[in-house]
C-alpha cells in the first residue's frame, strides 16, 4: 500500500503553535494530539480543520484530564476527510470518537510518533 507523503509540522508542546510564526488562519489539514504514558505514546485526539483555530480550542479545554504535557502535529491537506480517517482508524485515538464516513487516505505518520 502506498502512503500519501505529508510534511508534518510537530510541536513538543501544544502550545507552542502560539509562537509558530509561519502557522497563519488559512492553514487547514489534519491533526494529531498525543501525549506519553510511561515513556509510551498515547494518541488522545486526531482531527482536521483551521489549524490554528482547532489548536486554540484544544489548548483551552479543560477535559484532558492528566494527559499533561501534550504534544501535536499537523499537515497541510485538501484531502482532510479521507486522511481523517485512516488517522483515526491506525491511531484509535482515547478522546476523538468520530471521523468522517469515507475511504481512507494512508499516509506516514509524523517522525515522533514512528
Amino acid at each position: 500500500m502506498n502512503a500519501k507523503k505529508l510534511d508534518w509540522k510537530e510541536y513538543q508542546h501544544l502550545d507552542d503553535f502560539r509562537h509558530d510564526t509561519n502557522l497563519t488562519q488559512f492553514d487547514c489539514g489534519v491533526y494529531i494530539v498525543w501525549t506519553y504514558v510511561q515513556n509510551r505514546i498515547k494518541i488522545l485526539y486526531t482531527g482536521q480543520g483551521d489549524i490554528k483555530n482547532r489548536f486554540y480550542c484544544h489548548n483551552s479545554q479543560t477535559d484532558w484530564g492528566d494527559h499533561f504535557p501534550l504534544h501535536a502535529a499537523w499537515a497541510n491537506t485538501f484531502e482532510m476527510n479521507g486522511i481523517e480517517r485512516f488517522l483515526y482508524d491506525s491511531l484509535n485515538p482515547e478522546i476523538s470518537k468520530a471521523s468522517p464516513r469515507v475511504t481512507p487516505i494512508p499516509v506516514n505518520l509524523p517522525s515522533s510518533l514512528n
